[in-house]
């Protein structure tokens, strides 16, 4: 299950597996010397022992040609996968 939610403040950009995951993606004030200021975070709500992660909150920073990359590699992942439902399942729109 997906969900696609405003990216507001205390709300996260995605929620992913029937809600026990929360993407979210932001920009962070730079601070000097760093480029990397693309923070990508991940948090767990579920139930212990369903977790993927130790902790419940991880996250990192991405430069913005790291964003980039990230970007088009989940573009064109989206672009085969709806592609191959188009021409294998019928019965579901991508």
């Amino acid at each position: 299950m997906l969900a696609i939610l405003p990216n507001e403040p205390h709300q996260p950009l995605l929620t992913v597996c029937d809600g026990h995951m929360q993407l979210d993606v932001n920009f962070e004030l730079p601070e000097e010397d760093y480029d990397d200021n693309v923070q990508i975070s991940l948090s767990e709500n579920g139930p212990k022992e369903m977790n993927l992660f130790v902790a419940d909150e991880i996250g990192f920073s991405l430069t913005s040609t790291e964003a980039r990359t990230l970007a088009n590699a989940l573009l064109a992942a989206a672009e085969q996968n709806d592609a191959w439902l188009a021409e294998n399942c019928h019965d579901i729109q991508p």
